[in-house]
């Protein structure tokens, strides 16, 4: 598979949406990778966590034209996983929730995507103060469950923004406003130039809260299910 080169204009940005255990993960994963799901407490998470890295190993593989276990990925200052010279040009994010994640593509600049259960969403009420900015806390619905979505929808939105941007949450997520107009997004840090950020809707995401972003404007998206 292949995605558009980077000569061809617009943003096409790709979201693979894999399940756990879809696959053997066993077969390409390096050492550290193994001495990494190891650390995990549970088998289960380990399990997880083992089947997306080979997942994500499996898709830039297909586009880059390697045996899943020759791909290869190098630390940015902050930490975020790239992918080393000559395939730089290619910008990858993960983020899992339980059983499901979801892999971002794009070859126009880095992207950040972020999901998490509509389970999960009750959990945020009374946190406001710990990740909203002060101006969206007005805004907010009043009826519990409008409102633990409302901020779901919001902590999805600037986790996407923070990755995007490769800080993660060493930025703090309550200096960044966020405006919504329907499914598009508006993301605003101080210092900072706006970007856009994107909720994703798709059959196999009813039942969570997934948001994108990326340093250039989105032209469109695919969604695609599995692995290629």
């Amino acid at each position: 598979m292949n995605i558009p080169p980077e000569n061809v204009a617009g943003n096409l940005i790709s979201v693979f949406v894999v399940s756990a255990f879809s696959h053997d993960a066993s077969t390409c994963l390096s050492q550290d990778e193994q001495v990494r799901a190891g650390r995990f407490k549970q088998e289960q998470d380990a399990r997880r966590w083992a089947s997306y890295r080979s997942a994500l190993r499996h898709i830039l593989g297909a586009i880059l034209g390697l045996a899943p276990a020759k791909v290869e990925f190098i630390l940015s200052p902050s930490g975020k996983p790239e992918l080393p010279p000559p395939f730089d040009a290619l910008h990858f994010n993960l983020s899992h929730c339980d059983d499901l994640a979801v892999i971002a593509l794009s070859n126009k600049g880095p992207v950040g995507i972020d999901i998490e259960s509509n389970n999960r969403a009750v959990d945020l009420l009374e946190c406001e103060s710990t990740f909203c900015h002060p101006s969206e806390v007005p805004l907010l619905p009043l009826d519990r469950n409008e409102r633990a979505i409302a901020l779901l929808d919001l902590w999805t939105a600037k986790e996407a923004f923070l990755k995007a941007i490769g800080t993660g949450l060493s930025s703090p997520p309550e200096d960044i406003q966020i405006h919504f107009e329907g499914d598009s997004l508006i993301a605003i840090q101080r210092d900072r130039a706006s970007l856009p950020v994107v909720r994703l809707r798709h059959p196999g995401l009813k039942h969570h809260s997934v948001h994108l972003c990326a340093l250039r404007p989105i032209d469109s998206i695919e969604i695609l299910t599995g692995l290629p």
